[in-house]
């Protein structure tokens, strides 16, 4: 009898954990929560340091060309709060949080050696898994009853993405949708798609930080590099227009003056 009871309980305890788990996502909360989750990541630490101005700049400017180049590759990405953020670390890594909202390191930005190109592919990877919903799909709903408080339901929130980040790993099927969407993400912007490979062998033998949680093997540096010879036409005609449109926009050079009178100006004798 004590043996039924108990299987009964223990049936009913993994309903209750399963109903939890499949709990509604309130996109408002979330949204909101991953904002306030962000916002707290960035608080300093002891251990932080003083970052230089440029180093934000650089990593900015990069990231607002590829967030163009986002929403005109997916109407999606117009409802995403885009943000991006530097911090202090060692390790070349980026923390994601849904909504568009990543975090690096200055590790990344300024010691891994990557140039423009090669950063912005690694970046690009980042805002891909959020424009595919890799890392909103990872928060399980925080148990509330319908009338709790909306301020604590926000924090409740901010927790569980705060924790589903901290413990996010990418599937195999993750990564290379990420990978792909991140191609055609570069090549939108004018950035050479082939860049993309060159950054992760770069960064392959960290074994830290971003590279733990996407591993760089041999079949996924190949399926980089197809990808981006496959995305080459569309990266020089974007890269084409930028430039045309570049020209269009300077100034005319004002006539030149030699000294000698025109046979057709009329004060000339």
């Amino acid at each position: 009898m004590h043996a039924m009871l108990a299987r009964a309980a223990a049936l009913v305890l993994t309903f209750a954990a399963l109903g939890a788990s499949a709990a509604t996502i309130d996109a408002e909360m979330l949204d909101r929560g991953s904002d306030l989750a962000y916002r707290r990541a960035l608080a300093p630490t002891p251990e932080s340091r003083r970052l230089n101005p440029e180093t934000v700049t650089r990593a900015r400017r990069i990231a607002n060309r590829l967030v163009v180049s986002a929403v005109n590759m997916n109407a999606d990405a117009k409802r995403l709060d885009w943000a991006v953020n530097v911090v202090s670390g060692a390790v070349p890594d980026v923390r994601i949080f849904p909504g568009g909202r990543i975090i690096v390191t200055d590790g990344l930005v300024d010691r891994a050696g990557l140039t423009d190109e090669e950063l912005g592919a690694v970046i690009a990877y980042a805002f891909s898994h959020s424009l595919l919903r890799h890392d909103a799909s990872r928060v399980a709903a925080p148990a509330q009853s319908a009338s709790a408080d909306p301020n604590r339901v926000m924090l409740d929130y901010a927790e569980a993405v705060t924790a589903a980040m901290r413990d996010l790993r990418f599937t195999p099927a993750d990564i290379t949708a990420a990978d792909q969407a991140s191609i055609e993400m570069l090549a939108r912007a004018a950035y050479d798609p082939r860049s993309a490979a060159n950054a992760w062998r770069r960064l392959k033998g960290g074994g830290k930080g971003l590279v733990e949680r996407s591993p760089v093997t041999d079949e996924r540096l190949a399926a980089i590099d197809a990808a981006a010879r496959n995305s080459v036409t569309l990266y020089e005609e974007t890269r084409a227009r930028a430039e045309a449109y570049a020209r269009s926009q300077r100034p005319r050079a004002p006539p030149r003056i030699t000294g000698q009178p025109q046979r057709s100006d009329p004060f000339s004798r």
